[in-house]
């Protein structure tokens, strides 16, 4: 299973320990794609990107919901008809909600897996 994950700059300490934990959860079975670098073609990078992976995965943090990059990921997740997902960050604020409507929103790493998997290959 191949996800590209999406964060703030802001929250790349919470996010480096949310991914490691989501890694281990998995017994190390996704592939994590991200944008790692800025550079000014990065939207055509993260386009082309979420192509090839089967689930766009949200890191939610306090300010998520503020970013107009994160608002672009989501949007062109949705025009591509990917599987999206949010986590929730120690840092979680409810005010994301407000973007992230209508999708589902895991409490941890373990959770977010087992939903991951029972998205992927069914029940």
């Amino acid at each position: 299973m191949r996800i590209f994950i999406c964060h703030r700059y802001n929250d790349l300490y919470d996010a480096k320990i949310m991914i490691n934990e989501l890694l281990e959860a998995s017994g190390d079975t996704i592939a994590v794609l991200r944008e790692r670098h800025y550079s000014d073609d990065w939207k055509v990078s993260v386009a082309l990107k979420f192509e090839t992976v089967d689930f766009v995965l949200f890191l939610l943090g306090r300010d998520t919901y503020k970013s107009e990059n994160i608002k672009w990921e989501y949007r062109k997740a949705v025009q591509l008809n990917k599987r999206i997902i949010g986590l929730k960050l120690d840092s979680f604020s409810e005010k994301n909600i407000r973007i992230f409507k209508g999708i589902h929103i895991a409490k941890s790493s373990s959770k977010c897996f087992a939903y991951l998997s029972q998205m992927f290959f069914g029940s």
